[in-house]
């Protein structure tokens, strides 16, 4: 069953729309693990161009599913409904209310797992979003430390650690 859609205050999922939609508008989609992510990053987003949406628990191995149960799924039907560009040969670029789907979630097992999952979603349903160059990864960073003054990013947690010792 398709999901209607999407908005700030209410509708079938926790999406935090943004104002702006439409090809060449700029928009961006950014897809986050969870409430608290949804909420840090809904803080320093711009409201006009970047709308938020939370995975609400773990997503399903979409590969095998079928429409009517990626439909129906509390996160897939949503998200499906919030691009607004169909699935498999219906979908068209052209139709999707965002120029760009950013993928951003924690640099943990649990994180990359769930970027995994929503990767192989995008493969299966929405092919022609990722063949356009319209999907990205985001990598948040592990760690930071300051080092004579200067912030540094780590992206592991070896990284993490060198950083460490060098900033003693």
């Amino acid at each position: 069953m398709p999901h209607s859609l999407p908005g700030r205050h209410g509708g079938p999922s926790k999406l935090d729309d943004c104002l702006v939609h439409g090809p060449g508008s700029g928009a961006e989609l950014i897809v986050v693990e969870g409430d608290s992510a949804a909420a840090a990053v809904a803080r320093v987003r711009d409201p006009r161009l970047q709308a938020v949406l939370p995975m609400q628990g773990k997503p399903l191995n979409a590969t095998k599913a079928s429409r009517t149960k990626l439909l129906a799924h509390p996160f897939f039907g949503p998200l499906t409904a919030a691009v607004g560009a169909g699935l498999e040969a219906d979908c068209e670029p052209a139709r999707s209310r965002y120029d760009r789907l950013l993928v951003l979630t924690d640099p943990d097992a649990d994180g990359i797992h769930c970027g995994f999952l929503v990767l192989l979603f995008l493969h299966r349903w929405l092919r022609p979003l990722l063949d356009a160059g319209r999907i990205e990864i985001v990598r948040p960073p592990w760690g930071e430390v300051v080092v004579g003054g200067e912030l540094l990013l780590a992206f592991s947690e070896p990284e993490l650690a060198t950083l460490a010792t060098r900033a003693r």
